[in-house]
């Protein structure tokens, strides 16, 4: 027993905030503190020395503090523990007597109510368990060690009513079982009582948990093996997004999300995680197991800034110096395309921010940066060495920069639809363009993207989905030759309006850039900084490259103090400027049609023959007499079609009925001997004059017809002529547009 003849008392305080607040009240309520008070939590332990007090009062102390806080204590403790000074577990209501509460602390760390019972357990040898019933209404204590299977044993030892001898074998299961209850699914009503006999538990094993099924029987518990699922499970309602997700964290990484829970569990299936059965136990024991929080699922802008919540990214504040050492470099390695890099950077730190204006103004325009180059130019060492440290994206950066196609796992394309930081398409050849075509679509459209896409590309969570990343894309494809092969349904006015096409001159980066990489610190604290000091300038933007200005101009306002820093800026702010005058001039190209892109492609062959071009009879004449063209010119397979499309042909050119065509000088000498052989097929092979496509996609109206094992697209030879005759007044106007 406590010394209770040294006139020491211990007192428990309830329901204060700190060890301050403890003291004060106990000096309110007249009790002198003698040593150290202890704080568990919002429990207080503390010895008080009154010995007046004491001599006056009876065995228990009860005292209401003016905040109505309760002090309770008792003179000696009737159980067998050795000297005590704090107390641990939960406050069981305001008279419970400080003796009960060490005793409750003294019979394990298990703890259950049961009625108005507070139950403490721990286990002992075997079946046996040493219990403690206490209520703290009336203040009865019951103790001892019990078998937990046996009704009549826990009946005798702790003189306890049979019925609640029944309750307490099945709590005590329950208790001290490494399993644990997460869900009760079936109830059984005795009395005033209703006792779980059919519960869903979870057996923790570190990372991952047991889902099983119990279900109490006479001789025990019964259990049926459901899952093996992340211990980590989140329904996150993303602030941003405005949507809820079902997600899964693998040391504190997110690795599975879904916006529903079947999806979810599909999902974890696929990651090797053990599903049963899909059914109504496993998915509400996945709705027990998970916290629902709210928050941002993945790193990016916000109203308030750019937040990071799984410390991913490089926030630290560098000012502008990666800005400067780039620049440097950039200028000294990479001559004729520094311009475009300098502004693919500047384009890259805007995309950081185009989330938030995408959000904000439905109309602002998140261009698709689409850098074509032959190859060797320098576009993916830009990636490499500048615009990935420069981002500060080494924690995500298989989800920011992705070479070749997106990975077919969903989860991938998941977590790249929910990022809100750019996406670089770095080394996009065709292939990879036609697998990644959607996600491009989506990026470029943005809000209200429908479910093919989101199934396919992203997010598959129903109709539609929100996306809001930037894509940067890096291709030796031209976006005509993209649109034409990937996107053949595709509105391509729609798409051209939102992409800006950076045409890199085919000049290779300087060998000595590699020996000389700079040091290049990351921008997003200071990205962060100026975006909330210029946050309504800055999304008020009409498209990316006002927002990427603007963005630099602050950069310099915030950060420039020397004068190279200051010319830096401006060479930034000038290099966006060429970018977007020559796309100006390079846009109109991008609406030709077929007929129009493939007429320009056969002068440019024409030219490059050394022929000199003075009428579009010169260009078919190349066209016809040379193979390398991809032209070639077969007979009908009927003989009245071939009147029918000599005599169109004829008709096209004005040649009369009574003139002959083999002397006119209105039919290109090509033509005529074709016309007097019956040749009036033309067959164009696939990838001819670097514009036609490859015989799958529909070109001039027709698809690609099976020939020689390739695809070759057919026109009669009216048709074929009809690309190319203007009538004589245009012709100079032709020779001149394809100067």
């Amino acid at each position: 027993m406590l010394a209770g003849s040294e006139a020491l008392l211990h007192a428990l305080l309830a329901g204060v905030k700190d060890e301050d607040e403890a003291r004060e009240a106990l000096e309110d309520a007249g009790l002198l503190v003698n040593g150290t008070v202890a704080s568990r939590g919002n429990v207080i332990i503390t010895r008080i020395n009154n010995k007046e007090l004491l001599a006056r009062l009876g065995p228990v102390i009860r005292v209401e503090a003016g905040d109505g806080t309760y002090v309770l204590a008792y003179k000696d403790v009737d159980c067998g523990l050795k000297a005590v000074d704090t107390v641990t577990g939960e406050v069981h209501g305001t008279r419970l007597a400080l003796a009960s509460q060490l005793c409750l602390a003294n019979c394990g760390d298990r703890e259950a109510r049961l009625g108005d019972y507070v139950v403490r357990a721990r286990a002992e040898a075997g079946d046996l368990a040493h219990v403690c019933l206490f209520n703290p209404t009336t203040g009865e204590w019951r103790e001892g060690t019990v078998h937990i299977n046996e009704v009549n044993d826990i009946k005798a030892v702790l003189n306890i009513p049979e019925g609640l001898a029944v309750e307490l074998m099945s709590l005590l299961r329950r208790l001290l079982s490494p399993y644990r209850q997460v869900a009760c699914l079936r109830w059984l009503e005795g009395g005033d009582e209703e006792y779980c006999t059919e519960s869903l538990t979870v057996r923790e094993l570190g990372d991952v948990v047991e889902l099983w099924l119990e279900r109490e029987r006479k001789n025990g518990v019964e259990r049926a093996f459901l899952a093996r699922l992340p211990a980590d499970i989140r329904i996150v309602h993303d602030e941003f997004l405005g949507q809820e997700f079902y997600t899964a964290y693998v040391n504190g990484r997110l690795l599975v999300v879904a916006g529903g829970i079947d999806e979810f569990i599909n999902a974890l299936r696929n990651r090797g995680f053990i599903i049963e059965r899909l059914d109504r136990e496993v998915q509400l024991g996945i709705e027990a197991l998970a916290e629902r929080v709210r928050g941002y699922l993945t790193p990016g802008i916000t109203e308030e800034g750019i937040v990071d919540p799984h410390g991913e990214l490089d926030l630290a504040d560098y000012g502008i110096d990666g800005l400067v050492n780039a620049h440097e470099w950039i200028i000294k390695y990479y001559g004729g395309n520094a311009v475009r890099a300098l502004a693919n950077v500047g384009l890259a730190m805007a995309k950081v921010v185009s989330p938030i204006a995408r959000r904000r103004v439905r109309t602002f325009i998140d261009y698709v940066v689409w850098n074509y180059g032959r190859g060797g130019e320098g576009k993916t060492t830009l990636v490499e060495y500048v615009l990935t440290p420069l981002l500060g994206i080494s924690g995500v950066n298989e989800y920011v920069v992705v070479k070749g196609p997106v990975k077919r796992d969903t989860q991938f394309r998941n977590l790249i639809s929910l990022h809100r930081l750019p996406l670089i398409l770095d080394e996009q050849d065709l292939r990879s363009l036609r697998e990644n075509a959607g996600m491009i679509i989506a990026t470029a459209v943005g809000l209200g993207t429908i479910g093919v896409h989101a199934s396919r590309y992203g997010l598959g969570i129903g109709a539609k989905f929100v996306n809001f990343r930037g894509v940067l894309v890096n291709t030796n494809v031209t976006f005509s030759r993209f649109l034409r092969e990937a996107l053949p349904d595709t509105s391509d006015a729609a798409l051209v309006r939102r992409v800006l096409v950076i045409n890199w001159v085919h000049e290779a980066v300087s060998p000595g850039a590699f020996n000389d990489l700079p040091t290049v610190k990351p921008i997003l604290g200071a990205l962060n900084n100026v975006f909330r000091r210029y946050r309504d300038e800055l999304i008020g933007s009409r498209d990316l490259i006002e927002l990427s200005r603007k963005l630099i101009i602050a950069l310099g306002r915030e950060y420039a103090r020397t004068d190279k820093e200051k010319a830096v800026i401006e060479d930034y702010v000038k290099a966006l400027e060429e970018v977007a005058r020559e796309y100006e001039l390079e846009r109109p190209r991008l609406f030709m049609t077929d007929a129009e892109e493939f007429r320009n492609a056969a002068y440019e062959f024409a030219r490059k023959l050394g022929i000199q071009v003075r009428s579009w009879m010169d260009v078919v004449d190349a066209l016809i007499n040379n193979p390398s063209s991809g032209i070639e010119l077969h007979r009908a397979k009927y003989s009245d079609e071939v009147t029918a499309i000599q005599e169109r042909v004829l008709k096209l050119l004005g040649v009369g009925p009574n003139e002959d065509f083999t002397t006119s000088p209105k039919v290109p000498n090509s033509v005529a001997r074709a016309l007097q052989e019956g040749r009036v097929k033309v067959y164009i092979a696939p990838y001819a004059l670097g514009v036609v496509p490859g015989g799958w996609r529909q070109w001039m109206g027709r698809a690609g017809m099976p020939y020689r094992g390739v695809r070759y697209y057919v026109l009669d030879l009216d048709e074929f002529i009809g690309i190319f005759h203007q009538p004589p007044e245009e012709e100079e106007g032709q020779g001149g547009k394809t100067q």
